[in-house]
């Protein structure tokens, strides 16, 4: 009967022991998944911290920029009013000589108010085609004149307010890309923020993981050692169930799981070994030894699990 107790407690470890290891393997595996998973992270975190930097230039670039053409516009405008400044006096110099023009039309009518119809007849005949002629060829080139600085100031004012509309477009297609920057920039930013929240979060579950598989690992450790060596077997079942080496460990897995949102029925029923069911086990032992206290774990090594 003890010896057929040593062989399923072997068994039993045996089984618990490569059930340990395959967790562990699997826990070491995910362990290196997960801190892949932080490194591509990592990565894409990289990524968005300089494309902020860059859109941040960007954006800088644009206000500069903007700043610019917002004083070149007001530039412009200053221009344009005093091409139409311009632009008024030149109207008012066409309009004097077009009156001088209009004058010279009765250039040599003055009428005397003596010598009546001998001075009539002597203006009509000698003055007029004489001084009328003359006074309209004096007049005609002053109009000319003001009509060539009259044309010059309206496509002086006809330029500067072309120049205007195009800088105040420009002003404003630079606003549409301050716009899509700020857009963009949002965006990336949004990005960021949840790399980074993601980041944050994969670290705390990589610290859970790699504690859990501390535990599991000192539970393979001490199992190990078991099923690989041979001694008295009072001794050796004692030392199974070590509360420090084997007990607690697996409390801490179970804890681990529980506080981390996965219940008793999701890991097939596990709950934790209590203090209580140790004593009792430990108490059998007793009575085991009391009963056996010299029989050595070698009788019946020929089974197989």
């Amino acid at each position: 009967t003890i010896v057929l107790l040593a062989q399923r407690l072997t068994c039993a470890t045996k089984q618990l022991y490569n059930d340990s290891s395959k967790a562990l393997r699997a826990s070491e595996e995910l362990n290196s998944a997960v801190e892949n998973k932080a490194a591509e992270l990592m990565s894409a975190i990289s990524t968005r911290e300089n494309e902020v930097r860059e859109v941040n230039n960007q954006l800088a670039a644009i206000e500069s920029r903007l700043a610019h053409t917002q004083a070149s516009i007001n530039q412009a405008d200053t221009e344009v009013r005093n091409k139409v400044t311009e632009l008024g006096n030149a109207d008012r110099q066409l309009a004097a000589e077009q009156d001088k023009l209009e004058r010279a039309r009765y250039c040599g009518r003055r009428k005397k108010r003596f010598l009546r119809r001998a001075w009539r007849r002597f203006r009509n005949n000698v003055i007029k085609p004489i001084i009328r002629p003359f006074c309209a060829i004096l007049n005609y080139g002053g109009i000319e004149r003001a009509r060539k600085r009259r044309g010059g100031a309206q496509g002086a004012v006809n330029a500067a307010r072309e120049q205007l509309a195009n800088r105040q477009r420009e002003l404003e297609r630079q606003r549409v890309e301050q716009v899509n920057l700020g857009n963009q920039k949002a965006q990336v930013t949004a990005q960021l923020q949840s790399l980074s929240l993601s980041l944050s979060q994969l670290r705390s579950r990589q610290l859970i993981l790699a504690n859990m598989t501390q535990q599991v690992r000192k539970v393979v450790q001490h199992l190990g050692s078991f099923v690989s060596k041979s001694s008295v077997l009072y001794n050796e079942l004692q030392d199974l169930v070590s509360f420090e080496n084997l007990v607690k460990p697996l409390n801490s897995i179970v804890t681990e799981l529980i506080e981390n949102g996965v219940t008793t029925k999701e890991i097939a029923g596990a709950t934790q070994i209590s203090s209580v069911e140790v004593q009792l086990t430990s108490d059998i032992l007793d009575l085991i030894k009391a009963r056996v206290p010299s029989l050595p774990l070698n009788e019946g090594d020929s089974y197989t699990c």
